[in-house]
């Protein structure tokens, strides 16, 4: 049995190589420059390829025998759910700003969103899928859930600061600027209202 969650975490592993790779710019351009495609071209096979790899890897995930790590109640069914439900509505929200956005992406006009969600965080789907997955590990607390939350965790944070850069690249001092005003993942519940002199 452990030796099947080596495979899923080295499955998974593997996933976020291609992902990142995939999307890692000077391969993006080559692959482009390569198929003579466009970067809106490209963005589809991208996320076509990441799609068809999440398949079968998905259905590894919830077919997998694993260990029940600890009992499961009712209580922790309920924040399951309820952690299932919020992290995907954020997940969602984020998708679809994400894709209005596109459009300015293609036309080369670049903007740094500040409203709506990102008032709150600077990286709001990423707070989602971690809300996300600890709703699943709190609903279903095995170890191949633990596993994958923990992954998927370390290389989504791993990749904010590369993610980072390229925005203080883009953005400079503006995007300085919000980093200072709004908290990457954890939104600031009981933000003190600032004093304009």
């Amino acid at each position: 049995m452990i030796t099947t969650h080596i495979l899923l975490a080295v499955s998974w592993i593997v996933y976020c190589i291609i992902h990142s790779l995939l999307a890692y710019g000077k391969i993006k351009k080559l692959i482009q420059h390569w198929l003579g495609i466009t970067v809106k071209t490209y963005a589809l096979y991208y996320n076509f390829i990441a799609f068809i790899l999440l398949v079968p890897l998905f259905f590894f995930q919830v077919t997998v025998k694993s260990i029940l790590l600890f009992k499961i109640t009712g209580f922790n069914r309920m924040a399951g759910i309820l952690l299932l439900l919020s992290g995907g509505a954020v997940m969602l929200h984020s998708m679809l700003k994400y894709l209005r956005m596109l459009k300015a992406v293609y036309e080369k006009r670049q903007i740094l969103q500040r409203s709506g969600i990102h008032r709150f965080v600077r990286h709001p789907l990423y707070s989602g899928t971690f809300i996300f997955l600890i709703g699943v590990f709190s609903y279903r607390p095995y170890l191949c859930n633990l596993v994958v939350a923990g992954i998927i965790i370390a290389y989504t944070l791993a990749g904010i600061s590369l993610e980072e850069k390229k925005l203080i690249s883009d953005f400079g001092k503006e995007y300085k600027d919000y980093q200072k005003q709004v908290p990457g993942i954890i939104p600031r519940l009981l933000q003190r209202k600032r004093i304009v002199r």
